[in-house]
């Protein structure tokens, strides 16, 4: 959270990843999420790590890739929360989206994960 923007160092280490690969970025600090962050991340085929915590509601969602890469990590999610989810997932122009749920210690993870397949209609997990 104390590492603020550097585009020229995030810039030479994309230039470092190996291709093809697909990588994704999570930024703590407010300064990453501005236009010329993602459009390296865009030029790069990198996605933008969409983290949601406690700290930060409500993060930007920005797609630079034609994949998402989300960590949903809040203590609490109810229905409405993860039904909110499903629309904005759904609104971008992804071909596909990983949605991860930091819920080990309740075990509630696993059961997140199926009511946002249940609601975008993507039936549940087997």
């Amino acid at each position: 959270p104390n590492f603020k923007k550097d585009p020229e160092r995030l810039e030479g280490f994309l230039e470092q990843l190996p291709s093809p690969r697909r990588s994704a970025f999570e930024f703590r600090h407010p300064s990453w999420f501005e236009d010329d962050v993602y459009e390296l991340l865009g030029g790069s085929g990198a996605a933008l790590c969409v983290a949601e915590t406690d700290d930060l509601d409500d993060p930007p969602l920005v797609e630079t890739t034609r994949w998402g890469y989300l960590r949903l990590r809040k203590e609490e999610y109810r229905q409405e929360d993860v039904a909110t989810w499903v629309k904005r997932i759904q609104a971008c122009g992804w071909e596909e989206a990983y949605v991860f749920f930091k819920h080990e210690e309740a075990g509630e993870g696993a059961r997140l994960a199926g009511e946002l397949l249940e609601l975008a209609g993507e039936g549940t997990p087997s």
